[in-house]
């Protein structure tokens, strides 16, 4: 088994780790309390979007998979959850004040795991793209878990159209 992770890690492409260590830096930055601009909180869920269309773009079943799972989750969230947990809009200094948070880590982290995943048992199995579940389920997750991450910020950036100033 060791073998086997050995294998797959020195077969991983260089761009995947720089990927992979940028992201992390992204998400551990998010850990403590921000001042930033609102339109901030939209570019890592939008990159995220780019990617799932590229990803999910192998066939028009995974792609409307992939899609209809973003698009319910990222409404569900935007719109019974709220997920802005303290954060609040400054409009004296036209800033988002974030306070630190492990979520957009995790979704980050999530995605790439699961992309990583994907992708390498697809290597390894090409086979397994033939089956339903396959083909349209890991879609499906990765457009669930975008979505929520898009909601989320949504959520976050609603808050500087819609919020009282805040004295800070």
């Amino acid at each position: 088994m060791i073998e086997f992770v050995s294998q797959v890690i020195r077969h991983t492409p260089l761009w995947v780790w720089a990927i992979l260590v940028t992201l992390l830096i992204l998400g551990i930055r998010q850990l403590r309390l921000r001042r930033i601009k609102p339109f901030v909180v939209l570019i890592a869920p939008l990159a995220f979007f780019v990617l799932g269309l590229v990803t999910s773009g192998r066939s028009m079943g995974a792609f409307l998979a992939w899609a209809a799972a973003m698009v319910v989750v990222a409404t569900l969230v935007y719109f019974a959850l709220r997920p802005v947990g303290g954060a609040r809009y400054d409009a004296s200094e036209q800033r988002l004040i974030l306070p630190g948070s492990a979520w957009p880590l995790f979704f980050m982290m999530t995605i790439f795991l699961l992309n990583y995943v994907i992708n390498v048992a697809q290597a390894i199995q090409p086979g397994l793209l033939a089956q339903a579940a396959w083909h349209l389920g890991t879609p499906a997750l990765l457009g669930a878990i975008s979505g929520a991450f898009v909601g989320r910020s949504l959520s976050l950036f609603a808050l500087s159209r819609c919020a009282s100033p805040v004295i800070a």
